[in-house]
């Protein structure tokens, strides 16, 4: 459609703002020029190269009409394209724009208060945050009420930093360092029993543990947590850490030992105390990590999940497992690895002649049993020279090597 005069457009845009009805969109091609449109209509709402934008209040409330301004080939042939959008999608165009080009229709505004406040919310800092939730009864209902509370997800005790990523309303992450805004948030704004999802801490490049330690006795109750990564070179930093962390929910223990990392020591940790932990007895997965690590493999067998590096492991170990592991219900996987050989001959004397294949140039060793599901036994040498053990539930046969 075409049309010679802004009165054109003066009628199509009253047409649209009181109209129910409206097309995806409408085109209007004109010969004048945009200065005059901006004399009745007023400065574009938002402006860009060669492009502006107007946005009306449509009557019924439920979307506002955007008028927008191009050209087609010479800036002296004008369209203008009408639209409906959504307050969302306009209140984003805005916030995009310089402050002194903002033009918004608070009035309106006041019925998308959720929408208003999650935009600022995403654009907060967590101090800001904090203190915007104390401005006001009001305002701290509002945010409780539609569920905007702070989440955390993981807190990391790193190079003399207690940093806690944060979600809020499932959607919005945000890392804070601020020691004191931390204990804030956690003892007054999250829900009760609230359970983090991760909690690691790195020993040896965090010289304040007494510091870590008083952080964690600030609150009533111990801190719940699903995954728990700890690395260091001493069984004894890990027991005091443990101490102050609730076990009732923890789901999966990673242990870091970083004195292997020293070339110039034989020490090995000792994993005596922590097997005899809630925490090491509430985890269904454990993760070992360093190649000077010694636990009693009679200690693993309660565990579903288990991949570590462990000092030692023998021929009564690997037989252990097998009968511990085969009959259980619940599927189990296990990978070993030992920097010890493999008495392969000796392990056959016991559960039989071993299927040998060769994948990838890699040599397995493999014995199936058959049990409520297939399980398998694989041992091959890894490019290091170490021996990999593993052990897996698997539901039929097509699943093995």
């Amino acid at each position: 459609m075409e049309a010679s005069n802004v009165s054109d457009l003066m009628f199509l845009k009253d047409h649209f703002v009181r109209s129910e009805v409206f097309c995806d969109k409408f085109i209007l091609q004109c010969y004048f020029n945009v200065d005059d449109v901006i004399g009745v209509f007023g400065t574009p709402g938002n402006s860009e190269y060669k492009t502006e934008k107007w946005y009306f209040t449509s009557q019924s409330g439920d979307n506002d009409i955007c008028m927008q301004h191009g050209y087609f080939g010479s800036e002296s042939f004008s369209s203008f394209t009408f639209t409906k959008v959504s307050l969302d999608v306009k209140l984003n165009e805005k916030l995009k724009l310089p402050s002194e080009n903002i033009k918004l229709n608070l009035m309106k505004l006041a019925n998308q208060v959720q929408l208003v406040m999650t935009l600022i919310i995403e654009k907060s800092t967590f101090p800001t945050l904090l203190a915007l939730r104390d401005t006001s009864k009001d305002l701290r209902y509002f945010v409780v009420k539609n569920g905007l509370y702070c989440s955390p997800i993981e807190i990391k005790v790193h190079a003399n930093t207690i940093q806690c990523t944060y979600n809020i309303d499932d959607q919005i992450t945000f890392p804070c360092s601020e020691t004191q805004s931390l204990k804030k948030w956690l003892k007054k704004y999250c829900p009760k029993h609230v359970t983090i999802e991760k909690f690691s801490c790195d020993s040896d490049n965090f010289a304040k543990m007494e510091d870590l330690k008083a952080f964690l006795l600030s609150f009533k109750t111990k801190m719940a947590i699903e995954n728990l990564d700890l690395e260091g070179k001493s069984e004894l930093e890990f027991i005091e850490l443990m101490r102050y962390l609730d076990e009732k929910n923890l789901k999966r223990l990673k242990i870091s030992f970083s004195g292997d990392h020293d070339n110039n020591t034989n020490h090995c940790l000792m994993l005596d105390q922590i097997t005899e932990t809630a925490h090491w007895k509430h985890a269904v997965e454990l993760i070992l990590e360093g190649s000077k690590i010694a636990v009693s493999i009679r200690k693993l067998n309660h565990f579903l999940k288990v991949t570590a590096f462990l000092d030692v492991i023998t021929v009564e170990n690997v037989v252990f497992l097998k009968h511990t592991l085969l009959p259980s219900l619940l599927p189990r996987n296990f990978n070993l690895i030992t920097p010890t050989h493999s008495d392969l001959q000796s392990l056959a004397h016991h559960i039989g002649c071993p299927v040998v294949k060769k994948t990838n140039g890699i040599e397995y060793n493999q014995w199936l049993f058959p049990a409520t599901k297939f399980f398998e036994i694989l041992i091959h040498k890894t490019i290091n020279g170490c021996t990999c053990i593993e052990m897996r539930h698997r539901n039929d046969k097509s699943q093995f090597l």
